[in-house]
């Protein structure tokens, strides 16, 4: 119910705020709604280190971004066919790209602290400094007044979103730069509330099953905190807001990556989860690779690729169970 009707404010703040600031939906979804969709994971790998489970917060930010790339986008394109524009393809799933390899190098080593945290962090803000930027100078995308919400007669919202929606709007009816961003910070406070609920209730699930935390992490903690983008995406396909799809699946891979992992690097400095190295880490890469192929495809994700990239990560937990099944 939470993560419902927070998706569905949180699409329609993201659109509505894009249009405000003169940057297109994108941008906005990259920057805000990927930063807030990717708090549960942050949340999640945070008390993870506090409590000493690096391989959990490691696992969270491994197995995260495999069901952004393949269970999400899969999920999405399924439900509507999602046109990709070129210049964020590239610019984004590049960087996207490059944090994965970089991820890959620093887990090749003996030791993962301070340092290579730093570096993960200072190149998570440049790159996004660069992103709005580019988007201000005219580099960008789609122009975000040619972009409009779609009709409530056009979807079926849920009654939840559109009751919150209705209640807002006749208080700040007045001050339209002042609602877009209520919208985008009510739905950001829902899914987290929502995303907060499915991650404890994961945790415990699974340590009851006796799984290593490493392998918690990439399956039960990833899929529970991966909820708020799951949900997020959806409601921006049925409302033919692609781009917001795409940029919240692109943007949460890249925090993942180079925020939460800078975190929890810098937090918990030791050696990266040996049973992740291989062949997690490779099947990371190979599942960015994937996404990135399927989107260059006539710079289109449609349904077949999507079921491609869904069946991917169905054959990845699959396998997973199994090892669970075999401990």
């Amino acid at each position: 119910m939470l993560l419902v009707a927070g998706g569905e404010l949180l699409v329609r703040g993201a659109v509505d705020l894009a249009s405000r600031l003169g940057v297109s939906p994108l941008v906005v979804s990259i920057v805000i709604v990927g930063f807030g969709t990717s708090a549960p994971e942050l949340a999640a790998s945070i008390e993870a280190t506090r409590i000493g489970a690096a391989g959990i917060a490691w696992g969270n930010v491994v197995g995260s971004n495999m069901a952004n790339s393949l269970l999400i986008l899969g999920a999405t394109a399924i439900l509507a066919p999602l046109a990709v524009e070129r210049g964020p393809l590239w610019r984004d799933g590049g960087v996207t790209l490059s944090a994965t390899l970089l991820l890959c190098v620093f887990a090749a080593d003996a030791f993962v602290g301070p340092l290579p945290g730093t570096a993960m962090l200072v190149l998570l803000f440049s790159y996004l400094g660069y992103a709005v930027y580019q988007e201000r100078s005219g580099g960008g995308v789609t122009a975000a007044s040619d972009v409009t919400l779609a009709h409530d007669g056009a979807v079926n919202e849920s009654e939840a979103g559109h009751w919150l929606i209705e209640k807002i709007e006749n208080i700040v009816a007045r001050n339209p730069f002042v609602f877009a961003s209520l919208l985008l910070l009510s739905g950001l406070l829902m899914i987290l509330a929502g995303g907060n609920v499915v991650v404890t209730h994961a945790i415990i699930i699974a340590s009851e099953f006796g799984m290593g935390e490493a392998l918690i992490g990439v399956t039960i903690v990833a899929l529970g905190t991966s909820a708020p983008e799951l949900v997020t995406s959806l409601i921006a396909a049925r409302k033919g807001q692609g781009e917001i799809a795409i940029g919240n699946v692109l943007g949460s891979n890249i925090y993942n990556i180079l925020g939460i992992g800078g975190i929890v690097a810098i937090l918990a400095p030791g050696g990266f989860p040996v049973s992740l190295v291989f062949p997690d880490l490779p099947i990371l890469l190979l599942s960015a690779l994937l996404m990135l192929l399927c989107a260059a495809t006539h710079y289109r994700i449609g349904r077949s690729e999507g079921v491609v990239l869904f069946l991917c990560y169905i054959s990845y937990i699959g396998w997973k169970a199994l090892t669970i099944i075999g401990q």
